[in-house]
């Protein structure tokens, strides 16, 4: 009995002494120092990993801007070439179609076989080419693959405006191509330009490309509930998808996403319908000459 009262006496010691006080405090630095810095290592790991993975998007967009870049200058330098005033080679071809309406039947169904053969030969091969077609001031219209009739294209907005302007050339933001149609897969987005003779409009020459070419150039895989937007950049609004498809923001959001002062970076993060989102931005220049 009087052996395990000394045990339990100095026991009691041992807890009131500076040596278990000690040992007490040590115990708690130590597991508070290591709470911070397992805190802070977590932290920085984390930040460099999400700075390292919206650098690899961002570079990953840089090539899928530029691929996008070659895909419309190849579609746009068909363009430019049909409405090049050339009085020799092949594209005088054209110019023969459209200035030449007073001819007998025969010579003018010949000018437009060789019109005709001549932009097949421009067109094939252009997979995201939809539909391409040359029209006269009346609504004459040669046209290569899917692509509206010469009445329903006069009756468009841009195409009294294209007449009308200074300018030569102009891109129609993404519409169906059948004004009757309304299917996704009818989406398309549109370069005209003028054709001009001794300073004179003679017609214009349109050609529509599938809005499946942003989808492809711009597809991120691996990557799960992003979203593509793509902005007017003088206006700042919304351009594709069409106004039926786009509410998945609201104006507030939207007015975040064009007013951040973090966008000189290329990319940012911001709280979109209540989460945190990582923003990737990329100028895709429609300035084409």
């Amino acid at each position: 009995m009087k052996l395990k009262s000394n045990i339990k006496q100095q026991t009691l010691l041992f807890f009131h002494s500076l040596t278990w006080k000690l040992l007490c405090v040590t115990v708690c630095l130590f597991f508070l120092f290591a709470g911070i810095v397992t805190r802070v290592w977590t932290q920085r790991m984390t930040s460099q990993a999400s700075e390292t993975a919206s650098r690899d998007l961002y570079s990953i967009m840089q090539v899928s801007n530029n691929n996008f870049g070659t895909a419309l200058k190849d579609i746009n330098s068909v363009t430019a070439l049909i409405s090049s005033n050339m009085s020799f080679g092949l594209n005088s071809r054209i110019f023969n179609y459209l200035m030449n309406g007073n001819e007998d039947d025969q010579l003018l169904l010949q000018y437009r076989r060789d019109a005709e053969d001549y932009i097949f030969s421009l067109c094939n091969f252009k997979s995201y080419l939809n539909g391409l077609a040359v029209s006269d001031l009346n609504g004459n219209t040669l046209s290569y693959g899917i692509f509206m009739n010469g009445k329903d294209l006069q009756a468009q907005p841009w195409f009294q405006e294209l007449i009308q302007s200074d300018r030569d050339l102009l891109f129609v933001p993404p519409h169906y191509y059948d004004p009757a149609g309304g299917y996704p897969g009818d989406l398309v987005f549109s370069i005209a330009r003028k054709i001009q003779h001794q300073g004179q409009v003679i017609g214009i020459v349109a050609a529509d490309i599938k809005c499946s070419l942003l989808e492809d150039m711009f597809n991120v895989q691996n990557v799960n509930g992003y979203s593509m937007l793509i902005l007017d950049p003088d206006t700042e609004s919304v351009i594709f998808p069409l106004e039926e498809e786009k509410q998945i923001l609201t104006a507030q959001e939207l007015n975040l996403l064009t007013t951040s002062p973090h966008r000189k970076d290329g990319y940012f993060t911001t709280e979109l319908g209540g989460r945190d989102c990582l923003v990737i931005e990329q100028n895709a220049s429609m300035a084409l000459s």
